[in-house]
């Protein structure tokens, strides 16, 4: 009888141990929160550094008028100013390259460039002689070249801008069948555009540009013309590559 009694002590106690433990949960595991990185703005277009372009141009040249003062370039660009009678103006589409270098200061960016290009600015009219004879007269504005400095304003990957510099320009003036003269003027070009970076360092850029120059004396034909001042409206539209 004691022995059964100690039997059935025992196994009431392990009965209560096994119960205590399965109403003990096991400890939880840690909780690690990873904090989420707040999101970074995006770097700015960065437009330092060297580039060239080719472009295609349209312009219109003309011949006679004022110096180069505000009033004057209004009336060329209004198309105000009459014409040197013999030189008569002309229009046409052109072509060529330029090569430059950028400097950035916060939006302001600014640099130098220099442009080449080839024209057929020409106008043609009939032009009556001392002697009674009459001659078909052209005049072609066939190349310019500048030197310019560039300063802008950039919005992020858009860059409007000012350019102005010296220039030269040449000028064919041809009795046809009879003689032709060519001249070398030197002036300024004065201009405004806009540029756009699209992607792998390809920009796309358009111009406006005046340019004006200084008085020359032609002889064609017989003839004496002093004091031809051109000038030259010209729009272009160039691809630009940054390296």
């Amino acid at each position: 009888m004691r022995k059964f009694l100690a039997s059935l002590s025992v196994l009431a106690l392990s009965a209560g141990v096994a119960h205590a433990g399965a109403l003990v949960a096991p400890p939880a595991e840690p909780v690690v929160t990873v904090p989420t990185p707040a999101p970074m703005a995006p770097a700015m277009y960065d437009w330092t550094g060297g580039y060239a372009g080719v472009g295609l141009t349209f312009g219109r040249a003309s011949y006679g008028g004022g110096g180069f003062t505000p009033r004057g370039i209004l009336d060329d660009v209004l198309g105000d100013q009459e014409d040197l009678a013999g030189f008569p103006s002309g229009s046409g589409w052109g072509g060529g390259g330029f090569v430059g270098f950028n400097w950035q200061n916060n939006n302001i960016v600014y640099g130098v460039e220099g442009h080449l290009s080839a024209h057929r600015m020409r106008g043609t009219e009939t032009l009556d002689g001392d002697n009674g004879e009459s001659a078909d007269i052209r005049t072609n504005v066939r190349s310019l070249a500048s030197l310019r400095g560039r300063v802008g304003f950039a919005a992020d990957r858009t860059l409007v801008f000012l350019t102005a510099g010296p220039a030269v320009g040449n000028v064919r003036h041809e009795a046809v069948g009879v003689d032709t003269e060519s001249r070398n003027a030197n002036g300024v070009v004065v201009g405004v555009g806009v540029e756009h970076a699209l992607a792998n360092g390809w920009n796309v850029r358009g111009d406006l540009e005046h340019y004006r120059f200084r008085s020359r004396d032609f002889s064609t034909a017989e003839q004496d013309f002093s004091g031809v001042r051109p000038r030259v409206n010209l729009a272009r539209v160039s691809a630009v590559f940054r390296f």
